[in-house]
């Protein structure tokens, strides 16, 4: 089976295709990763993870994840990427330590998403919104401290297209810092709690219609 059959025809533009009863709605396909506290590059305890793995779990409940296979969509389901989207899941907390390790890891992080065998990237994690801003809170002195939270810096034009059982992944990548090197240090605070990663891809997805 050829891995762009069942395209709609609203996406002739992308890949030439023919439409077999299928509608396109918006949609939103989204994964969510967890960092216990000190398990980043730069300090705490082991493992140092240096690289994370986006939608390739299933069976999770909704808030974390509505991926239904594991790295793939099913057939004959198509997604075009509008938009690339990056959440921070926190706890409640008032921590310092914790905006000040947010804000070292997006600076020391990199996207790369996977399409197939093609790369896409990278891009740094910073140019991608947080999502964490409270519109209308003032945060006093944390204000300056915040990762980048005015959205994407550029449009993700032209779209990428995910085609029906066509293996994708979305890596997120930290370097850690030089040994010695105490500037750009990244460990989340013990009493915080895991901070959540959510990754989301935002556009039109093309699915059969019921």
């Amino acid at each position: 089976m050829a891995v762009n059959q069942n395209i709609p025809a609203a996406w002739d533009t992308y890949v030439t295709q023919t439409n077999l009863g299928l509608e396109v709605v918006p949609h939103q396909l989204y994964d969510t990763l967890f960092l216990q506290p000190g398990a980043v590059p730069g300090g705490g305890t082991p493992p140092n993870v240096t690289e994370l793995r986006f939608f390739q779990q299933t069976n999770v409940t909704p808030d974390i994840s509505n991926m239904k296979n594991s790295g793939m969509l099913a057939n004959p389901e198509a997604m075009l990427i509008q938009a690339l989207r990056f959440i921070w899941r926190i706890p409640c907390t008032g921590n310092l330590d914790l905006v000040t390790a947010q804000v070292a890891f997006a600076n020391a992080t990199v996207v790369v998403l996977q399409i197939g065998n093609k790369n896409y990237g990278p891009w740094p994690l910073w140019t991608m919104t947080s999502g964490i801003e409270m519109t209308g809170v003032a945060l006093g002195s944390l204000d300056h401290l915040w990762p980048q939270t005015g959205g994407p810096l550029y449009p993700l034009f032209p779209n990428l297209m995910l085609s029906p059982l066509q293996p994708f992944t979305l890596y997120m990548r930290t370097t850690p810092p030089a040994p010695g090197q105490t500037a750009g240090l990244i460990n989340f605070p013990a009493a915080s709690g895991p901070v959540g990663l959510m990754f989301m891809f935002d556009g039109q997805l093309a699915r059969s219609i019921q």
